[in-house]
């Protein structure tokens, strides 16, 4: 698939699902609770009603109604199923819209461009690679778009692009990397209890296997591999394995897993990163900065708040 047929592609999956699937709901700091048959809101009397406020700026109730019908026809055309409770679909729908908000606003931010002209090339380009008008008039039928909603999906697409880009450059193909594993457990007591016992001369990783919650490392004795920094999603773990030496074993650290016991078995100043980890870092750094867009953002809902 060449680079256009890449964003009519990408273009649908946005239209479709979420903005960016890599796991784990945003954070959205400020919710004022309610659904599509509520009263709808508008703060100032003169304005439409809204569906949500991004960081002051309006999503407004119209906008949202019309993409969760055309939402729930593509979706039902494409086969892709939607959530049974009607709140948390528009939940779905909203955090969508939401999303495509934040990404414009921190564009601007960075100073981050997309030119009318930039915009035009790639929409009269893609309708080139579907194979003209009448094919495009067809997907667009089909997807329950007009051009304007299309090419507003087109320009958050892009301007994510950009943004990924940007975020990701730093990424570098050699750096200091550890070899740690961690015990997780749910409760404080029971970590400082397994401390205890490290402490007494217990040996970790039967330790691990007899008590980590995390399914994906117990069975190995809580292995968690090289790393670099920037690979791990939870960075409290990834800070203590790198302010350890060499056989060292952190005090019980605390994240939104649970609580941690991590012990650095190796380091190594500059080991070259495996396109596997590079990439894991990559999709780390972006999900980061994801989460970091949402956490910092005051989001007001009015409608799909529901679960």
């Amino acid at each position: 698939m060449n680079n256009r047929g890449f964003w009519l592609t990408l273009t649908m999956v946005v239209l479709s699902l979420t903005l960016v699937a890599c796991g784990g709901e945003p954070a959205t700091p400020t919710l004022v609770p309610g659904s599509a048959t509520a009263v709808p809101v508008t703060p100032d009397p003169t304005s439409p009603p809204l569906a949500a406020m991004v960081n002051g700026a309006p999503i407004y109730l119209e906008d949202f109604l019309r993409d969760v019908e055309r939402q729930r026809t593509s979706r039902a055309a494409l086969g892709i199923s939607i959530p049974e409770d009607q709140a948390l679909f528009e939940k779905e729908v909203l955090d969508q819209m939401i999303e495509a908000v934040l990404i414009e606003q921190a564009a601007a931010q960075l100073g981050i461009t997309l030119s009318e002209a930039e915009l035009d090339a790639e929409m009269a380009a893609n309708i080139e690679d579907i194979g003209g008008s009448e094919k495009w008039n067809e997907w667009l039928t089909m997807n329950h778009l007009t051009p304007d909603e299309y090419r507003e999906q087109l320009r958050t697409a892009i301007l994510g692009s950009k943004l990924t880009a940007q975020i990701v450059e730093v990424v570098p193909e050699v750096a200091e990397q550890v070899h740690a594993r961690h015990i997780l457990v749910d409760l404080e007591g029971n970590a400082q209890a397994v401390l205890d016992q490290l402490n007494a001369g217990a040996d970790f990783a039967e330790l691990a296997r007899r008590y980590s919650i995390d399914a994906s490392t117990s069975e190995t004795g809580g292995d968690l591999s090289w790393f670099a920094r920037g690979q791990l999603l939870e960075p409290e773990v990834e800070e203590a394995a790198f302010a350890l030496q060499a056989g060292e074993t952190s005090p019980v650290i605390t994240s939104r897993l649970g609580y941690h016991i991590i012990q650095t078995l190796e380091r190594d100043p500059a080991r070259p990163l495996s396109e596997e980890v590079r990439q894991n870092i990559l999709q780390t750094t972006i999900e980061r900065w994801r989460y970091s867009l949402w956490a910092s953002a005051t989001v007001e809902r009015y409608v799909g708040a529901g679960s």
